[in-house]
């Protein structure tokens, strides 16, 4: 039986109009996803032709990852280590990582017609976060009671919480707080793999 071709891995780094390949300069990769870890990380082993040069200067960078040209995850460069030869591995988080290292806002304050769409936009907009998707109610559930905007089909009807309840705790990151709100209506957040400025909420059968 013949082999699969390997998969056609790529990085692009938008703002230094750059990207590597494997079969290019780069000479391994890594994906990981963990339900259990809030965001998934990736690592590249490449050769630096230019020693110390370009691919020193990738920490901090947004890339985006594709695999055949399917777009896997959008992210940034966490670190870049030199080997003793002209090896570098790189390696990174997806955009989930902002929310884990940015503190909530502690004067956020949620209203009693807020949807989780709101809440959302709301407490991760300082990283970036601009559009919420889901593929049914999820989005414009409210908050609160659980109940979704009547144009759509009803949510669970969760027994009302005071707002106390929702208020950030002190040092809470972004992903905790929207983790504890979001984690009573049932629903996570994920990334998606193209757009930094959207996540999507979904919830598992």
């Amino acid at each position: 039986m013949a082999e699969a071709p390997p998969l056609d891995f790529v990085a692009r780094f938008p703002a230094l109009g750059f990207e590597m390949r494997s079969g290019g300069i780069i000479k391994s990769w890594a994906l990981e996803s963990n339900f259990l870890q809030a965001a998934d990380a990736w690592s590249i082993v490449a050769v630096d032709e230019r020693g110390r040069g370009q691919l020193g200067m990738l920490v901090g960078q947004l890339v985006g990852i594709a695999l055949d040209g399917k777009p896997q995850l959008v992210g940034r460069v966490d670190s870049v280590e030199h080997g003793d030869d002209l090896s570098v591995t790189i390696r990174g988080r997806d955009y989930i990582a902002n929310m884990l290292e940015c503190s909530v806002d502690p004067a956020l304050k949620l209203g009693d017609g807020m949807t989780l769409r709101d809440v959302v936009t709301m407490a991760a907009g300082p990283v970036g976060i601009r559009q919420v998707m889901s593929g049914d109610a999820l989005a414009v559930r409210n908050v609160i009671s659980g109940k979704s905007i009547p144009v759509y089909s009803p949510g669970k009807d969760f027994t009302a919480l005071e707002l106390k309840d929702y208020k950030p705790n002190p040092g809470e990151s972004i992903y905790a707080f929207l983790d504890r709100i979001l984690a009573r209506h049932r629903v996570t957040m994920q990334p998606s793999p193209s757009d930094i400025s959207m996540v999507q909420l979904a919830q598992p059968v």
